[in-house]
């Protein structure tokens, strides 16, 4: 997919997410849940021995995130323009 159509079907998951589709959910993980794993791991190891004690803690963690993601997507709303 091009960068722009890349983002409309983002869009479109966004959507379905509002609108309760768990598979739309399932797929924004599928596609984000890497990224923040990698994220994590880049993180300094200071910080990572502070905030994550495991890689239970690790995943723990990941997964709240990605269920305040599908939280804040219920909220979203259509900007102005």
């Amino acid at each position: 997919m091009t960068d722009r159509a890349d983002r409309v079907y983002e869009q479109v998951l966004a959507l379905r997410c509002q609108a309760g589709d768990g598979a739309a959910f399932e797929e924004l993980v599928a596609r984000y849940g890497p990224r923040l794993r990698y994220y994590v791991r880049k993180m300094p190891l200071a910080t990572v021995l502070l905030l994550l004690a495991s890689r239970r803690a690790t995943l723990r963690h990941i997964n709240a995130g990605l269920i305040e993601i599908g939280e804040q997507l219920k909220q979203l709303r259509q900007p102005p323009g």
